[in-house]
């Protein structure tokens, strides 16, 4: 996508959390979610943060999801 010049949304951003988050792809998820607002200047939204829970807690990360 972003090799085609097409910018990611918020929408991208969920889908991409949430296929990590059921793949178990904890570190991908993390560089993912910081992207979103490092690289493409958007800001973090309550799907996005829900996202990111879920994939801690899945991982048993438990203090850092909370």
């Amino acid at each position: 996508m972003v090799a085609s010049g097409t910018k990611p949304d918020k929408a991208t951003f969920i889908s991409l959390l949430i296929t990590c988050s059921h793949s178990g792809f904890i570190e991908k998820g993390r560089e993912i979610f910081e992207s979103m607002r490092s690289i493409d200047g958007l800001p973090y939204e309550i799907e996005h943060v829900s996202c990111i829970v879920d994939i801690l807690g899945r991982a048993r990360y438990l203090t850092e999801a909370k």
